[in-house]
């Protein structure tokens, strides 16, 4: 897990991508998923064995589709404010 999850930190912060992660059925590995979400600046989401996936599926699409800005800076003078 935290080879997994170190790789998705170097990789992250190496260029402009996020994950997002689904663990699919009671087994997935909770801790997996919501680490490699949060490192990768991404978000997550559980799908248990009897769940319909469309939902979540959809809804982490949906996130994926805003941009994220990193390394920003504001700068401005007072007098011309």
């Amino acid at each position: 897990t935290s080879l997994i999850v170190d790789s998705v930190d170097e990789y992250c912060h190496k260029g402009a991508m996020r994950v997002h992660t689904i663990g699919i059925g009671n087994g997935a590995s909770q801790d997996l998923i919501r680490e490699c979400a949060l490192r990768g600046g991404g978000f997550h989401a559980f799908i248990t064995d009897y769940e319909d996936p469309a939902e979540k599926i959809i809804q982490l699409l949906s996130d994926s589709m805003h941009p994220f800005i990193t390394n920003f800076s504001l700068k401005f003078s007072k007098e011309k404010v």
